[in-house]
């Protein structure tokens, strides 16, 4: 009977692991330069969403942050943002059905 493989889901990628390396290796001004660039595309992503859209992403962001400054508040941010991320899943699985 064939071994039963291991789960590999806590290790990274290899084009996360050589992004990694990238970016430690990068001056400031390449480190500047892709910042801007992603700014550029969140800002094109953001243009072309729809009204129900944005308000979704801002709900959740406001979501976000009212674990964050409880976190904040109780020093266990490992346990909010366990919590949160069950949040999320829950409103995924209840949106999908």
């Amino acid at each position: 009977m064939p071994r039963k493989r291991k789960s590999n889901i806590s290790q990274y990628s290899k084009k996360a692991r050589a992004m990694r390396i990238i970016r430690r290796n990068e001056t400031s001004q390449q480190a500047e330069l892709r910042r801007l660039e992603q700014a550029a595309r969140d800002a094109a992503r953001r243009a072309a969403e729809t009204p129900e859209e944005t308000q979704n992403r801002r709900q959740k962001h406001a979501e976000y942050m009212a674990y964050r400054r409880a976190a904040e508040k109780s020093h266990l941010v490992d346990d909010i943002w366990s919590i949160w991320r069950l949040a999320e899943a829950l409103r995924r699985y209840h949106n999908s059905t």
